[in-house]
């Protein structure tokens, strides 16, 4: 060196690399790089079914959200899917007999608890059905809610259950006779 120089340093700002996380659950996210210092974008939100993406998170308990506006870049890491569970309500048509009941939630794929058995004057409760006309029984042991639900009710007046075991009125009295057999006629006589 024969004369005074003066020496500029050039610097680059470090890269880190961000994980996704999806605890489990939706599309995976690829891992980005971000410079030291800067804010992230927010990558597209993870899907699931029956989960509801909530947000990315800083631990894997979901405590503290990151802040894509906010927050910066000052070391590699690893951000956290919060995940929550897709509730549906489940209602109870009673076809307009008896009680009403109250209308219940249920996570999505999980199995229905069965209510309690309703009960009306003059009519008997048969079983829970998945439409008005009552084709479809709703099965509580396997059916699983995947959506918002109404169950209708299928009821049977007791007079109904009654008459299907008499004879009917146009039946003739030998056509409605029992032959209980030639002793039990001998111990008659």
């Amino acid at each position: 060196v024969t004369e005074d120089i003066t020496l500029y340093a050039k610097w680059t700002a470090q890269s880190y690399t961000i994980n996704f996380d999806m605890q489990g659950q939706g599309t995976p996210v690829s891992p980005i790089s971000a410079a030291h210092g800067t804010l992230l974008t927010a990558p597209e939100a993870p899907t699931a079914e029956g989960v509801v993406f909530e947000g990315w998170y800083k631990e894997p308990a979901c405590t503290n959200a990151w802040d894509f506006a906010a927050d910066t870049v000052f070391a590699d890491l690893t951000l956290y899917a919060k995940w929550t569970a897709v509730t549906y309500v489940v209602r109870f048509d009673m076809q307009g007999i008896g009680t009403p009941l109250e209308a219940v939630t249920a996570t999505s794929g999980e199995l229905l608890a069965a209510p309690d058995v309703p009960a009306a004057e003059g009519y008997t409760f048969a079983e829970w059905y998945r439409e008005a006309d009552c084709i479809n029984a709703w099965n509580f042991e396997s059916d699983l809610v995947t959506e918002d639900t109404v169950l209708y009710a299928k009821w049977v007046q007791a007079e109904e259950a009654k008459t299907s075991m008499a004879a009917s009125p146009e039946a003739r009295a030998e056509d409605t006779l029992i032959d209980i057999g030639s002793k039990a006629a001998e111990a008659i006589v």
